[in-house]
């Protein structure tokens, strides 16, 4: 039984691949029929050569290169050896590196980055003497091999030439190598210095990976470093704590949890430590991990705690509903299911944190729309009855109808219709005014009577209208860069917020560079803090950071559009994303001299599918773009517009991600295909900004600028 499934499968993991099972002249007729836009195809043939026994597919690809016309095709067959554990890998890529176009050079020169640790785009000359050592060995002994050279060149490195071999340290290259004790010499030069570069502070997670501290070491050097204000530095710390795998450690790291999460101000590490304990898989921890959460409530601990340190304890699934409450009663619930040792835990009690902040309620959300209507505050009032929709608060429903009954303007005639529509079934029509609601109130009261028992509705009040779309969210650290808040046209629904010059900055001769930003999850102005600080720590004194502020157009919840365009438009919708960011860019341009040549783009998460299409439209004012952690479909984009010919762009993405890594993938190959310049880079963590965030920024900020 279990050879007809091994047969089975083998068959259809060969049909859906579109690969004859034998044959030296269908291998030839498949090359002949790949045209250049078949990188599927590629990609299909080049894995079927790599894993064929022994040299067959090496042989085979030598002699048949040459016949292989397109770019893609060729650098499709460098990439299905480079992740293959075939023998002759160092072969095809050396193919590559003798290819007569540079672009397949280039994809060589990508891979041998982590097995050469040499960047050849640097110097090519380098590559001759390597190959010739190393093309006869596996990949294995060839990274093991190099990277003893590597380690000896890093301790006798300094300044800007430790810096530049230290862009080499990539964390997947080293994980796969043996230990190179000597890398614990390069920490301690790292650390010793009273200046860390960002390239350093970087590159500490994989030297600490490669030179497996010993206890000694980590309780010297790296235990007070969880202290460490970098994030860099404190997260390799607590990464080489993690490995440790003593009591000791663990403790340590719980220790510094529970410190930090006791904070107000903006939390440091929470995700790398909630990642480090889990790492033990000790599951006493559950309880104190529940505390936590039940202590801060915050996104930073109900995400980075619920997620990276109950998730994989507990085999529970992330929900954002799963706050201190829900993890308190899924504990009573649920602890019979663990070893004694465990369930007979209790639940800490932890002090509420500085930064606590107390799970939503219906009648916390209605007694903050009740001060936001007295205090004719229309643009706190829509996100509080987002807040009502997203809990299904029904009770609110009386409130909703009194207000557009005693208002009955479009301020709130919208906005409650739509919330109407999840919490009482009444589908939102621009007719529904005031009016048309008490009717609706008259007869369908009844369903009400727990909420409004005398079926009367409540009284309400509006105060002055305050306009909306006027609240800049600001930071102590910020606040000393200049922001403005605008409207494009005077049109209150284009709104973008500009920050910069930074202070004691001289206008450059060519003009101010322009971040433009469309921030994921909600669009909103709360982004803008994080965005000064990316000003401030990645792009410097030439650039003005351009937030585009989102223009909710619907108060659906599970299907919400934050940014719509031609391709994936929303009911009710004055304009598509794509007009948005060029009306924007004009605006600009009329109040600041711009470098038109340094426009870049930037989007994460629910704005991908945003940019993504506006980048192939046929007008775009950007110059480059970087997108992160986003969905890809190139069926929603406009198809053979635009020209993308040497355009940069910079795509990167968790392999953790609950948005599987494929989508940036296919954003990477197809954007290779329309002849962008593509930067396509990893990060540990899952979805958000994880990790070296300022690093990644200057990472784009540079590439997109042409520098190496």
């Amino acid at each position: 039984m279990k050879t007809l499934w091994t047969c089975f499968v083998v068959a259809m993991s060969l049909l859906v691949a579109g690969v004859p099972q034998t044959g030296q002249n269908t291998l030839d007729e498949r090359l002949a029929k790949l045209t250049k836009d078949d990188w599927r195809g590629a990609a299909a043939l080049g894995d079927q050569l790599a894993g064929l026994p022994g040299h067959e597919g090496y042989e085979w690809l030598k002699k048949n290169w040459s016949k292989a016309p397109h770019v893609t095709t060729r650098q499709q067959f460098l990439k299905s050896f480079a992740f293959s554990s075939n023998v002759d890998a160092l072969k095809v890529l050396d193919l590559g590196m003798k290819d007569s176009s540079t672009d397949v050079q280039g994809w060589s020169i990508i891979y041998l980055k982590g097995i050469a640790f040499e960047d050849y785009s640097l110097d090519f000359s380098k590559y001759a003497p390597w190959a010739k050592k190393n093309l006869e060995k596996s990949v294995a002994d060839a990274r093991n091999d190099s990277l003893e050279v590597y380690v000896q060149r890093l301790n006798t490195a300094t300044g800007k030439e430790l810096d530049s071999l230290l862009q080499l340290c990539e964390i997947d290259s080293i994980r796969q190598a043996k230990a190179q004790p000597r890398a614990l010499s390069v920490v301690i030069k790292i650390l010793g210095q009273q200046e860390i570069s960002d390239v350093a502070q970087r590159a500490l997670e994989g030297l600490l990976v490669l030179g497996k501290p010993d206890e000694s070491f980590v309780r010297t050097r790296l235990l007070p470093l969880l202290k460490d204000e970098r994030i860099r530095v404190k997260a390799a710390a607590i990464k080489a704590l993690g490995d440790v795998k003593q009591p000791w450690a663990l403790e340590e790291l719980c220790s510094e949890l529970k410190s930090v999460t006791s904070k107000s101000v903006e939390l440091m590490g929470v995700m790398e430590l909630a990642e480090a304990i889990a790492s033990y898989r000790d599951q006493t921890k559950i309880p104190f991990l529940i505390a936590i959460i039940e202590s801060h409530n915050g996104y930073e601990t109900v995400y980075e705690v619920g997620h990276f340190g109950l998730g994989p304890l507990t085999d529970v699934r992330y929900e954002d509903s799963h706050d201190g409450a829900w993890w308190r009663t899924w504990w009573e619930k649920n602890k019979e299911r663990f070893a004694e040792n465990v369930r007979s835990l209790k639940i800490p009690d932890l002090p509420k944190s500085a930064g606590y902040k107390p799970t939503d309620k219906p009648e916390l959300a209605l007694a903050d729309l009740d001060k936001a209507i007295k205090a004719g505050e229309v643009e706190k009032m829509d996100s509080i009855m987002l807040r009502l929709v997203m809990m299904r608060a029904v009770q609110g429903v009386p409130t909703l109808v009194a207000v557009m009954v005693a208002d009955n303007t479009q301020d709130t005639l919208r906005p409650m219709g739509e919330a109407m529509s999840h919490l009482a079934g009444v589908q939102y029509e621009k007719s529904h005014d005031g009016p048309w609601w008490k009717s609706w109130w008259e007869t369908n009261k009844g369903r009400y009577k727990d909420d409004a028992p005398t079926g009367a509705l409540p009284q309400v009040k509006m105060g002055p209208k305050k306009p909306g779309n006027e609240r800049v969210p600001g930071g102590a650290d910020v606040d000393d860069i200049p922001t403005t808040n605008n409207f494009v046209g005077g049109d209150r629904d284009k709104r973008y917020i500009v920050s910069g010059p930074l202070p004691g900055s001289k206008m450059p001769e060519a003009g101010q560079k322009l971040f433009i930003v469309l921030p994921g999850g909600d669009g909103s102005a709360d982004f803008h803090p994080f965005l000064k600080r990316v000003l401030r720590n990645s792009l410097g004194n030439d650039y003005l950071l351009v937030q585009l502020v989102a223009r909710r157009w619907q108060m659906d919840t599970e299907n919400w559009i934050v940014w719509p365009t031609a391709q994936i438009p929303v009911v009710g919708m004055k304009f598509k994303t794509e007009e948005f960011i060029e009306d924007v860019i004009a605006d600009v341009k009329k109040k600041h001299k711009v470098d038109a040549k340094s426009v870049f783009i930037c989007g994460w998460s629910s704005s991908g599918p945003g940019i993504y299409p506006y980048l192939l439209g046929k007008t775009k004012s950007v110059t480059g773009a970087f997108i992160s952690m986003a969905i890809f479909n190139d069926g929603l984009i406009p198809q053979n517009e635009g020209d993308l010919n040497g355009f940069p762009i910079m795509i990167m993405h968790s392999p953790e991600d609950f948005i599987p890594i494929v989508q940036a993938e296919k954003a990477k190959d197809y954007f290779q295909r329309k002849g962008a310049k593509v930067l396509y880079q990893t990060y540990s963590g899952g979805h958000g900004w994880r990790g070296d965030i300022f690093g990644y920024f200057t990472t784009a900020r540079n590439f997109l600028e042409g520098k190496k």
